[in-house]
């Protein structure tokens, strides 16, 4: 298996090659509506996919690993500015809707069973690593220690969310950003950005099937409705944990926003409770 290290170098060499094309798509196209002698571009794609599984699994497992390989080499700001989720999305659009030859799917299909872009499975990874577990967080650093530096993630996240062409892709960000711990200063860049008023904006012009608008946007609310709460909460707050960026910063955190049965105190007081009434109903059935 590749170290962390030439696993981010694959990827940026990947995104530097520009592997899928508009003129690559155009040669694809078929009378037949299917896609023709696309089995290169799909094994430069699986690769991708299937070096993004393994260096989100080493990062995950390894904080440092994270900080070096993933982070230093701004791994999550290119893949979202550089990755186009338009012609990643035509190609694995069509194998899931058998419009390519067996090879071809084969090749998408072993690399990831879900047929997700190399983002998405950065996105999904991100989110699992910061929400795991029903009694903890697995990393309480939720974005931050992933991120090169809080400005380009908030100039990257910025741009996908007012147009990013791949729906599964921007819905995979806005739950991110409605749930796990984020940078303090990445939410309010957000917010001075208008970021989810451009989202309501646009959104109704945009080419996602209408299920996928409809999801997006409610998406899109929540995650705005957390930073306005969070961030008018935060004199409340307190002392904020601080995690490092790749670019050697410490980024306050703000916390994750938990869903109600894992909140902290939650299962004490809710075990206790049921014991208690239990005793009681005991004793007045005595």
């Amino acid at each position: 298996m590749p170290t962390p290290q030439e696993n981010a170098q694959i990827l940026i060499e990947y995104w530097k090659s520009a592997a899928l094309t508009s003129k690559q798509f155009e040669a694809f196209a078929s009378s037949s509506g299917k896609l023709t002698g696309a089995l290169g571009a799909a094994q430069q794609l699986a690769r991708a996919m299937r070096t993004m599984k393994e260096l989100i699994s080493q990062a995950t497992a390894n904080p440092s690993v994270r900080i070096t390989a993933f982070a230093g080499n701004g791994i999550f700001e290119q893949s979202i500015l550089l990755e186009d989720g338009r012609l990643t999305g035509i190609l694995l659009n069509a194998a899931r809707a058998g419009q390519v030859d067996t090879f071809t799917l084969q090749a998408l299909w072993n690399a990831d069973h879900n047929l997700r872009t190399p983002r998405q499975i950065m996105l999904d990874g991100i989110y699992s690593a910061g929400t795991a577990g029903i009694f903890v967080i697995k990393d309480p650093s939720g974005m931050t220690s992933w991120l090169k530096s809080v400005h380009a993630a908030g100039i990257a996240i910025l741009g996908a969310i007012k147009g990013d062409p791949d729906g599964a892709a921007r819905a995979a960000l806005l739950k991110l950003l409605r749930d796990v711990a984020l940078p303090v200063e990445l939410a309010r860049a957000l917010k001075t950005g208008r970021a989810f008023e451009a989202l309501t904006e646009l959104l109704p012009a945009s080419p996602l099937s209408i299920d996928a608008r409809r999801t997006i946007q409610v998406l899109g609310a929540e995650a705005d409705a957390r930073m306005t709460r969070d961030l008018a909460q935060l004199p409340d707050l307190g002392q904020l944990p601080a995690f490092p960026t790749g670019d050697g910063a410490l980024a306050s955190t703000l916390p994750p926003a938990l869903a109600w049965y894992r909140r902290p105190g939650f299962w004490a007081t809710g075990v206790l409770g049921i014991l208690a009434g239990g005793a009681a109903a005991a004793r007045a059935a005595r």
